[in-house]
């Protein structure tokens, strides 16, 4: 084996070690916020996101475990994060929709939600979501076509 060849698979041995120990520690995190220990888990999401900075997946539930706690800035800075490393991914956005509109952003959840409803036009929380941003913009004939589209 050549020396170059053995310092590729050095290098390249850490890098799955450290993938491995992210994917076991966004799994507890999961795990944890299944028993409604959020900052348990957030600490866990963490640990996932030291080991793997890319896995979005961790990202994306470390923003989730932050809005439970509840840390809705410090949720509203990791869903912009995952937003940017997953931008197909629905969850972010929703979330990001979310906060916008606790915030009295309607124009923000609204936008959010637009990346929501092009994954799932029929996606139930989100046009839940869509209807209570019309209603906070009165936006009143627009919510009203919103909510009774699941009549």
């Amino acid at each position: 084996m050549s020396r170059t060849l053995a310092l590729l698979l050095l290098v390249a041995a850490p890098a799955s070690d450290s993938r491995e120990a992210a994917y076991r520690a966004n799994n507890l995190g999961v795990a944890l916020m299944e028993q409604f220990r959020f900052a348990d888990a957030v600490e866990q999401f963490k640990k996932a996101l030291a080991a793997d900075p890319k896995l979005s997946l961790a990202r994306i539930n470390l923003a989730l475990a932050l809005f439970y706690v509840p840390d809705v800035a410090g949720a509203r800075k990791e869903a912009e994060q995952a937003a940017a490393l997953a931008p197909e991914a629905p969850q972010p956005h929703y979330l990001l929709a979310l906060i916008a509109r606790m915030e009295n952003r309607g124009d923000d959840a609204l936008a959010s939600l637009k990346h929501v409803l092009a994954a799932d036009p029929r996606d139930l929380g989100a046009n839940l979501v869509l209807g209570q941003v019309y209603l906070q913009q009165r936006k009143f004939e627009e919510a009203v076509a919103t909510f009774r589209c699941w009549r």
